[in-house]
């Protein structure tokens, strides 16, 4: 059976979306090479099953694209093998732990300033070597020490980036993170005591993939646009789906005024997402539609060489909600206004008279009931029955009409 699929599956003991996909053969051999702690989570013997965290299919459906992308990254790394990396390489690696720990909790530390210098202490003596640790040496001593306090760090870290690296890399990695966390620590130390002050530590890291352009130059957005969407219909998307995320390809090509695809980075896509957000747009909106889209078209375009890397692949934003322009409900007159103006159809000799009546009477049943729209509209004889002068809906849930 081939479970290789980019839509969101369902078990039958939960309510959760899945993504799920066979592993092909040629990486079930390099699978069993790898440690398995190294094994990304989800990953088994012969398929991969990762919960997509809702029961909500729409957004389910935008978190499956996130997730066959890292997936797609990782298959291409594990097929790739283990590489070496670079020292910028490393310390933009130890750079996202960095600020996944420190900005996470800036702004609630959790523990007191003694709690965190405790934590930088504890790094810093990991680096040092557990005195208590039977070992043959001193040097094996802080191997396992320092395999204990960031091996695993390290390890999700990379599988994160969707990176295989040799052992050599790895540990130099685990250095860099022994190094840098205890100054984050510190940093939430002074946060733990009031003190906001910027952090300047933060700027010795480069981004992951800033050294590298992110777009092949002679391309343009309409093209690659044009031929994801071809080729979208042509593996079965959904006509409705697919024009839906080209009209958001194009929109954000209006935004940039220009269709040069060498001029689009991740900072671009980040920067039209905070501009949508500031304009009222909901968070949810901009990342289950607006990057999802974009991310989507790129990363086909990345595979087909139209670009390098994804610029949308980091694009998200974070903690804010929609901007509340009104109150949820009706006001006074305004409900007042729907009612006359129900009480004042008229039936036409082209409109059927049930369609008359529906316009006359849902509103005001809605206004006695608190039911919706569509739940009067859908309402049949056999739902609601008399009992003792009143109505009730058959489910015995009293309906005040």
């Amino acid at each position: 059976m081939i479970l290789r699929m980019a839509c969101p599956t369902k078990r039958q003991s939960t309510d959760n979306w899945y993504y799920r996909r066979t592993i092909p053969k040629d990486v079930q051999m390099l699978l069993q090479k790898l440690p398995k702690e190294r094994r990304p989570r989800g990953w088994y013997k012969t398929h991969i099953s990762i919960s997509l965290g809702t029961a909500d299919r729409t957004a389910a459906k935008a978190k499956c694209g996130e997730v066959s992308a890292l997936v797609e990254r990782h298959l291409k790394a594990l097929r790739e093998g283990p590489r070496t990396l670079s020292v910028r390489q490393i310390t933009a690696l130890s750079g996202i732990a960095y600020r996944a720990f420190t900005e996470a909790l800036e702004d609630n530390p959790g523990l007191t300033v003694e709690g965190w210098l405790n934590v930088a202490e504890a790094n810093e003596a990991a680096k040092r070597g557990n005195p208590l640790l039977i070992a043959k040496s001193s040097k094996e001593r802080r191997e396992i020490s320092m395999e204990q306090r960031f091996g695993g760090l390290a390890d999700a870290t990379l599988l994160r980036e969707g990176i295989i690296t040799d052992d050599d890399s790895r540990w130099k990695l685990i250095e860099a993170l022994s190094r840098d966390l205890r100054e984050g620590a510190k940093k939430l130390a002074r946060n733990a005591d009031g003190d906001f002050t910027p952090d300047t530590y933060v700027s010795r890291f480069p981004l992951m993939n800033e050294s590298k352009p992110a777009i092949r130059s002679g391309k343009t957005l309409t093209g690659l646009v044009n031929a994801w969407h071809k080729d979208a219909l042509a593996r079965g998307v959904r006509p409705r789906d697919a024009k839906r995320w080209m009209a958001v390809v194009l929109r954000f090509k209006e935004w940039l005024r220009q269709d040069d695809l060498s001029r689009v980075a991740s900072e671009t896509v980040q920067r039209w997402g905070d501009e949508r957000s500031a304009g009222g747009i909901a968070a949810k909106t901009i990342n289950d539609t607006d990057f999802a889209a974009l991310r989507a078209v790129f990363g086909w375009g990345r595979k087909r060489g139209w670009l390098i890397s994804n610029p949308a692949a980091e694009a998200r934003i974070e903690g804010r909600a929609k901007k509340v322009t009104r109150e949820k409900f009706f006001l006074a007159d305004e409900y007042g206004a729907i009612l006359r103006a129900a009480l004042a159809v008229k039936a036409t000799n082209r409109e059927h008279p049930k369609t008359t009546a529906a316009k006359r009477w849902v509103p005001w049943l809605c206004a006695y009931s608190g039911a919706r729209v569509m739940e009067m509209i859908q309402l049949r004889k056999e739902d609601l029955r008399k009992e003792s002068g009143n109505w009730l809906f058959a489910s015995r849930q009293r309906l005040e009409i």
